[in-house]
């Protein structure tokens, strides 16, 4: 379809149109089909994530590299808080390989189950010094109007008090102490971990520890699992596109879990029943179709522009 034949489009096809092209792309590409992976002009020259989160490449290595193996450990929940606060896996790698701690068959976790500030502090600054890049680009950690380094802002005061408190945090997990046979709710995780330094404020960084934990005995039987997920700027766009209001439309959050429960069941009661079998779409998945349909439709409709050009396709 060209972008007008997309733009022509009624809100809701719109946003079937982009999660069925961009998971196609992904299998094109997954299978080794030489590019172009799509006809459409924008899907070419912009950059989109994935429809489902576990298959971007960052949360791949995370995934294998040290959210599988911790999964049913407690240290998984610092170790997931630590790495999303860099989310490189070229980071990762060196905080993972360095300190040799709990070394065993699935090889060494370094400073994700050992963390050592100084120590952290000094190897990170000598690794930027020689000219390597330590975090994500896709998208920005603030100083929050602190004068330090990033690098000691978010080591001392974002990921330090985790490592301080992370068996008080690990206990608000607790199934038994709950009295029930699941643990909180992914809405109940977020909120609890809003109140932690740094990631509070818009929610999107909660948001994304909760999107890993949900894999791990942490939430992995949370009541919510399939429908809940944070309501952020990009997503909000998206929904009220989907319902023809204003980009900017202020949604609280009982409006978002409604429209959203709705539509988690809708899509994939659209996308079941043909040849191809589609991976369940949950809330938190959706959300992120939301917010990259929020940033296509923005393009379309001459509401904004792509920050991060893709040229691959």
């Amino acid at each position: 379809m060209t972008n007008d034949e997309v733009k022509a489009l009624e809100p809701y096809d719109r946003l079937l149109w982009w999660i069925k092209l961009r998971h196609a792309v992904y299998r094109r590409k997954a299978a080794g089909r030489p590019k172009p992976w799509c006809e459409n002009e924008l899907m070419q020259q912009t950059y989109f994530t994935n429809v489902y989160r576990e298959l971007d490449k960052t949360t791949v290595w995370f995934r294998e590299n040290i959210r599988e193996p911790l999964r049913n450990t407690s240290e998984v929940l610092f170790a997931t808080i630590a790495f999303r606060w860099f989310n490189w896996p070229l980071t990762g790698h060196l905080l993972k390989t360095r300190g040799g701690l709990m070394s065993g068959k699935d090889g060494p976790f370094g400073y994700f189950v050992g963390w050592k500030l100084d120590a952290v502090v000094d190897l990170l600054s000598r690794y930027r010094d020689e000219g390597n890049q330590v975090f994500t680009g896709a998208f920005n950690i603030s100083n929050s109007g602190s004068s330090k380094p990033k690098i000691d802002r978010v080591c001392d005061d974002y990921i330090q008090p985790v490592w301080e408190q992370r068996e008080k945090l690990v206990s608000f997990f607790d199934h038994g102490s709950l009295g029930k046979s699941h643990g909180p709710t992914l809405a109940a995780a977020h909120k609890m971990f809003m109140e932690l330094p740094g990631l509070g404020g818009s929610g999107f960084m909660a948001g994304q520890v909760v999107a890993d934990l949900r894999h791990t005995y942490l939430l992995d039987k949370a009541p919510d699992l399939k429908y809940w997920a944070s309501i952020g700027p990009g997503s909000r766009r998206g929904m009220n596109y989907l319902h023809s209001r204003p980009p900017e439309t202020p949604i609280n959050s009982k409006q978002w879990q409604a429209e959203l429960t709705d539509l988690v069941a809708r899509v994939n009661t659209d996308l079941s029943g043909g040849s191809y079998k589609w991976p369940y779409i949950h809330g938190q998945d959706m959300q992120n179709c939301l917010c990259e349909t929020g940033k296509m439709n923005n393009i379309l409709f001459g509401n904004g522009r792509s920050k991060r050009r893709y040229l691959g396709v």
